[in-house]
């Protein structure tokens, strides 16, 4: 989309105005270009400390999700260019460990691996990353996926302690507040309820089962593509 279309995207939201191949018949539109999501799954979510991965590694499950990955989508691993995992608590950023738990999952070494960290949304982030390389041209296949343990790895050492310069200044302190204390606040600021979130989550599920019982995962829009997985637990 170049400046000028989405200028006029931008006042026609403002207006009210919507063109005849806006809305909904506009995002269902396919364009060679497209990138799309062919596969994806995650592990289960276990209570941190007391489930049932409380003693599982972080790289285990990602090489756990990752194989399964391969099981459900059928494709050739040495076809994917690069695995983009989201982590926040892994030691050094996790990367060693995740490109460990690529090859153990079945990918050869020439898939590359690394690793970010944009605190919750690490994993939707490297999810955004692997599409923007293949729009870009750099890779035709990749992986974007998500990993915590809070088990194993949440705890006072998760943060850094500030030094005093950045004490100093009360907005740079505030980003050791948590981030369920934030979250927390947000709703309580907001008016959101526990009951409309937890609304808003069921029918997030539904809509997922709804589209993998109609087949719409199971589509394919083109030969270039990407895959995600998702692997994480409370």
């Amino acid at each position: 989309m170049g400046a000028l279309d989405r200028l006029s995207q931008i006042g026609s939201q403002l207006s009210g105005a919507l063109p005849a191949t806006g809305g909904k018949a506009k995002i269902l539109e396919k364009h060679p270009d497209d990138i799309v999501v062919t596969a994806c799954l995650r592990t289960a979510f276990t209570k941190g400390g007391k489930g049932g991965f409380k003693d599982t590694m972080a790289s285990d499950l990602m090489a756990g999700a990752l194989r399964a990955l391969l099981e459900r989508s059928k494709i050739d691993p040495a076809l994917v260019e690069d695995i983009c995992v989201g982590t926040v608590l892994a030691p050094g950023g996790g990367a060693t460990e995740m490109r460990a738990a690529s090859l153990v999952a079945g990918f050869p070494e020439s898939t590359a691996v690394r690793t970010l960290n944009r605190q919750c949304s690490s994993g939707l982030q490297a999810c955004v990353d692997v599409a923007n390389q293949i729009r870009a041209g750099m890779i035709e296949i990749g992986i974007g996926a998500g990993v915590e343990s809070m088990s194993t790895q949440y705890g006072p050492a998760a943060v850094t302690e500030f030094s005093e310069l950045l004490e100093s200044h009360p907005e740079a302190a505030n980003c050791k507040v948590p981030m369920g204390v934030l979250s927390e606040q947000m709703a309580k600021d907001r008016n959101i309820s526990r009951a409309s979130q937890d609304a808003f989550a069921a029918a997030s599920y539904q809509k997922a089962a709804k589209a993998q019982a109609e087949g719409l995962r199971a589509r394919r829009a083109r030969s270039s593509w990407t895959a995600t997985t998702a692997s994480a637990r409370a």
